[in-house]
């Protein structure tokens, strides 16, 4: 479920990857006031050309009929592991049912609920990638409220990061993933102005909250804490009265970071294939 550099801040984590308490969620955020200078210092235009999106990626994937199951057992007390090859999530508590995706060795899930899917590098644990639906926007300063009139589009969802003070965000572009599923990327860190409510963020008061699942997450939320930074591939699947916002998620503990998983992470997210029908779980 959710994790953290500072345990100690991970108290009452259910869900998405993150610290958390009173359902605050920070995946990767470090203590102490020197890690927040990357954000404090970074503007967008900085964040734009050092985080430029990586060139969509053809990955061959193994057959869809040999695909090894993914049942909704996985959990931070007890995740998956996934060797190398073809996974698709199956039952109907899991997410999106009948998701391939394929990994390579070195790889596990810490979450796959109708919620969110995770994948965690076992070699930098401060990473994941997240999959998530249907996520609608939140109040950035620690109150966790849901953001009336914002669209649960990629559209929509963009306007209002780029119109929220406490967020730095770079230019966006579009890339292509899953089998020809455009989408729209871009990177999103905490501005140095920002002034979070929630004590309990390693690197109060250089934090944001993104997102949340109001249909699965309860009082859990997604943010991020300096220098902590996510690259965000959103997309409309779906179609006909079966349309949903994908959103995929790439957390890192800093900007450095992120150019490294960005990389790493291409050949998987261009990997996705995804079902005929999404449906509405």
């Amino acid at each position: 479920m959710k994790r953290s550099e500072a345990s100690a801040f991970v108290a009452s984590v259910v869900l998405v990857a993150a610290c958390a308490s009173a359902g605050i969620g920070h995946p990767s955020s470090t203590s102490g006031s020197s890690g927040s200078s990357a954000i404090a210092t970074a503007s967008a235009s900085t964040l734009a050309a050092s985080l430029t999106p990586s060139p969509s990626t053809t990955t061959p994937t193994a057959s869809l009929d040999t695909a090894i199951p993914l049942h909704a057992d996985c959990s931070s007390s007890s995740p998956c592991a996934l060797t190398a090859g073809t996974w698709v999530t199956a039952g109907e508590y899991s997410f999106i049912p009948g998701l391939h995706i394929t990994v390579p060795d070195g790889w596990e899930s810490q979450e796959q609920n109708l919620g969110e899917f995770s994948l965690d590098p076992l070699d930098h644990p401060n990473d994941r990638i997240f999959l998530w639906k249907d996520v609608a926007a939140i109040t950035s300063d620690g109150s966790a409220r849901l953001v009336p009139g914002v669209p649960r589009t990629p559209i929509g969802l963009t306007a209002y990061f780029r119109g929220d003070r406490d967020f730095v965000v770079s230019a966006q572009a579009t890339a292509t993933i899953a089998g020809g599923i455009r989408t729209l990327t871009y990177v999103v860190g905490v501005s140095p102005s920002a002034k979070y409510t929630n004590h309990e963020c390693p690197a109060y008061p250089h934090c944001a909250d993104l997102l949340k699942d109001p249909a699965h997450w309860s009082s859990e939320s997604y943010g991020i804490g300096a220098p902590e930074v996510v690259r965000l591939y959103l997309a409309t699947i779906g179609s006909g009265g079966d349309t949903h916002l994908l959103v995929i998620a790439l957390d890192a503990p800093s900007a450095k970071e992120l150019e490294r998983l960005t990389k790493v992470a291409a050949p998987i997210i261009a990997s996705i294939r995804l079902p005929p029908v999404i449906g509405s779980q």
